[in-house]
């Protein structure tokens, strides 16, 4: 990413190469963003931007971010505005009134407990559709539901009631942010699976 400092100000953010039209009205390709020594980019006005790091939007609310000449390169600079809302709350307009809908219930702006569980009920209700057929077929005709399946469909229900407890129980961010994070070796391979996504699999 690039900046356009203009007046010692940025007057523009570039994400992708572009031609440019200098000072002069001397248009440029798109190459002096990819071929140009950054010193020949700099007699453009174009600085290179220093990243800055961004806030997970799954669990934070952040400002737009903001850019300042800083040497030769532009600094962006982003702060978290709050976390997203673990627990649901009434819903109230910007002067702190309370907003009913059309049949004078209290609407609610849900939290990331409430979606989450939301979401492990749906995962668990796909999971078990996958192997309906076999009670289905037992429902029809008799015949036994597989001993694994049988173990498979019992032990999603036991592991979706786990985390809809391990959800609930949450009362920070850090505790949530935990259970939709998975450990790493060395090798960038998986030691431990999120608590989340370490759904069981249907055995042999």
């Amino acid at each position: 990413m690039w900046a356009l400092v203009k007046d010692g100000s940025v007057s523009e953010i570039i994400a992708h190469p572009k031609s440019i039209v200098d000072e002069n009205g001397v248009q440029h390709p798109r190459s002096v963003f990819t071929i140009w020594t950054k010193e020949e980019r700099l007699s453009l006005g174009i600085y290179d931007v220093i990243m800055a790091p961004k806030y997970d939007s799954n669990y934070y609310i952040s400002h737009d971010p903001t850019y300042a000449v800083v040497g030769d390169n532009v600094v962006e600079s982003i702060e978290k505005a709050g976390d997203i809302k673990l627990e649901d709350e009434d819903a109230v307009d910007e002067d702190g009134n309370f907003l009913l809908d059309i049949n004078g219930n209290q609407l609610i702006n849900t939290g990331l407990k409430s979606n989450t569980i939301q979401k492990i009920k749906s995962q668990q209700a796909s999971y078990l559709a996958q192997t309906d057929w076999a009670v289905i077929r037992k429902s029809d005709n008799g015949t036994e539901i597989p001993a694994n399946i049988q173990t498979y469909r019992d032990t999603i229900r036991v592991k979706a009631e786990e985390m809809e407890t391990a959800v609930i129980n949450c009362t920070t961010m850090d505790d949530f942010i935990a259970l939709n994070t998975s450990t790493h070796n060395e090798d960038g391979t998986i030691n431990t699976l999120a608590i989340l996504n370490d759904w069981p699999q249907l055995g042999e």
